[in-house]
């Protein structure tokens, strides 16, 4: 993505970045449980301090970094980071250990939703349209992910509508769907990127292509309230919530 800004500001700016800068990912889990009796006795106790709400970290820690630095980097490991070739299973175990400690809150992520998702209403393939700022490389990290899951990526290209996420409107979108599905064929099509505007467009797309539309908010709404009483009354927010 920032490769993708930087080719918008100077093009020759872009491909520089895009050849000699390295963006290792990385992960930081420190969890802030809910707030109990004894957190506030402690900031009364201790600090004076009469807080409803005090915000307390857990005692453990830690930091994962992936080891990509080809110009070489400091001394992490000697201050406690995991340098490791893939970030991913840190992510996911973090993930596990959240809903241990979430009191019941459901936890999910874009992509565990979509996977979700899709896994729900039978699909096998999906066309992924990517923000228009998205890079060629943010977009095939994203279909191995699909990939990864099972699911069949038969395109996945930064073919959303022009413009950010505040000029981008529900009509840009599903002009932008009309010309993808054109293009490929795709029966289901995922909107990625939570800063392009679907939800007007999903019911009016899917009846008018006979298409399967999902997005990365609506996925994530649809998610969260799994295993309660609200997916079914939730409208206009395509097959997903209703055959859900």
């Amino acid at each position: 993505m920032f490769s993708s800004l930087a080719n918008l500001a100077d093009e020759d700016l872009g491909k520089w970045v895009t050849r000699t800068v390295s963006f290792p990912n990385s992960m930081v889990d420190r969890i802030t449980p809910v707030t109990t009796d004894a957190d506030r006795d402690m900031a009364m106790t201790v600090f004076g301090i009469d807080d409803a709400w005090p915000v307390v970290c857990e005692d453990y820690e830690q930091w994962v970094l992936e080891d990509a630095s080809p110009l070489g980097r400091p001394d992490f490991d000697a201050v406690g980071v995991q340098l490791v070739s893939d970030v991913e299973p840190d992510e996911l175990m973090k993930l596990a250990r959240l809903t241990t400690v979430s009191y019941g809150i459901r936890l999910e992520t874009t992509g565990t939703a979509a996977t979700a998702a899709i896994r729900h209403l039978g699909l096998t393939a999906i066309a992924v349209m990517a923000p228009s700022w998205f890079d060629d490389q943010l977009c095939r990290e994203g279909a191995a992910y699909f990939v990864d899951q099972g699911i069949d990526v038969i395109s996945a290209t930064p073919s959303g509508p022009l413009g950010g996420p505040r000029a981008i409107t529900a009509e840009a979108t599903a002009r932008a769907v009309k010309e993808l599905v054109d293009t490929t064929g795709a029966q289901a099509v995922f909107i990625a990127g939570n800063g392009q505007r679907a939800i007007g467009a999903i019911d009016h797309l899917e009846r008018y292509f006979g298409i399967t539309v999902l997005t990365a908010n609506q996925v994530l709404l649809w998610a969260t309230l799994a295993g309660t009483n609200l997916q079914n009354k939730v409208t206009g927010y395509g097959r997903l919530f209703t055959e859900g």
